[in-house]
């Protein structure tokens, strides 16, 4: 019996020291914590048609994720977030201009380079930068 006490007693002890540890004690709540700035933004899908003699010859469809930069311009990225979008959108449209079918791919290079521009017009540069999830070409 009394080596089981000792057991016990020395059981205590130790898991006091270990929850008392500075290392090990739990960490602060997520109240007291600041929030984490937004590091990326989904837009969601984009679609255009490729028309092609009056015709429309298929469905290009992007989704399309901002990265932000620069976590200081977070709060100045979201309430400007509409203007990208739509300097966005004028790009995507325009190389979806420049297919003829759907048999035919988009120069990403080009195309992200042309959104970089737009937000560097749009926001300042180097703030953001699109970052393209999927695409899907459809008929």
């Amino acid at each position: 019996m009394n080596a089981l006490l000792r057991a016990a007693l020395t059981a205590l002890v130790v898991s006091a020291m270990f929850w008392s540890s500075p290392t090990f004690a739990a960490s602060s709540s997520a109240a007291d914590e600041e929030p984490h700035a937004v590091r990326f933004i989904d837009l969601g899908p984009l679609s255009a048609a490729i028309v092609n003699r009056n015709r429309v010859r298929g469905l290009v469809t992007v989704q399309i994720t901002v990265e932000i930069l620069k976590p200081d311009a977070a709060s100045e990225t979201q309430s400007k977030l509409p203007r990208v979008q739509a300097a966005w959108l004028n790009v995507y449209q325009r190389h979806i201009g420049r297919l003829s079918g759907p048999s035919e791919r988009l120069d990403l290079e080009s195309m992200i380079g042309d959104m970089r521009q737009a937000s560097d017009i749009v926001i300042g540069k180097g703030a953001i930068r699109p970052l393209i999830q999927n695409i899907q070409y459809s008929r």
